[in-house]
């Protein structure tokens, strides 16, 4: 799905009716009294909390985080596309040079992000960055119709 394509989909979208008020979890993480360790990280230290320390899924299973399917059910737009605004940020297929570098693009926010709408979008990070903030969304043209029989027993 392209930029254009999904910010067309998020379209009508309300974004105070999604979810986009909740604590960020690598804060509440560093806040709590509790260890953090990821993959025998100390995850608590300064230098390491916004670096590998990301890549923990587990930080999207903390209560009022990640947004479940049954929550936010005005979170639509007119299209019936749920949940693009502040659940993940989520890739998009347009690729954009920076500063001689190629930087992916992700739209949407991330469910702290109280600027989160079907406007934001971030470059900020190459096509091969991974973290618990950013999925993706599978979308087909309206009217197409997916045949597996078609598709993969037509002789």
């Amino acid at each position: 799905m392209t930029h254009v394509e999904w910010v067309s989909a998020c379209q009508g979208t309300n974004h105070n009716k999604c979810n986009k008020f909740r604590d960020h979890p690598v804060l509440r993480k560093v806040n709590s009294k509790k260890p953090w360790n990821y993959k025998n990280i100390n995850c608590k230290h300064k230098k390491n909390m916004w670096g590998a320390c990301l890549s923990d899924l587990k930080l999207n299973d903390l209560g009022l985080g990640l947004a479940r399917n049954k929550e936010f059910k005005d979170c639509v737009s007119r299209f019936g596309a749920k949940h693009m605004i502040g659940n993940l940020g989520e890739w998009v297929s347009d690729l954009h040079k920076y500063k001689g570098e190629t930087r992916g693009r992700f739209n949407g926010g991330l469910y702290p992000q109280k600027k989160s709408s079907c406007r934001y979008t971030t470059i900020a990070h190459g096509p091969r960055y991974r973290d618990y903030s950013i999925g993706c969304r599978c979308g087909k043209p309206p009217g197409y119709k997916f045949s597996l029989w078609q598709e993969f027993f037509q002789t």
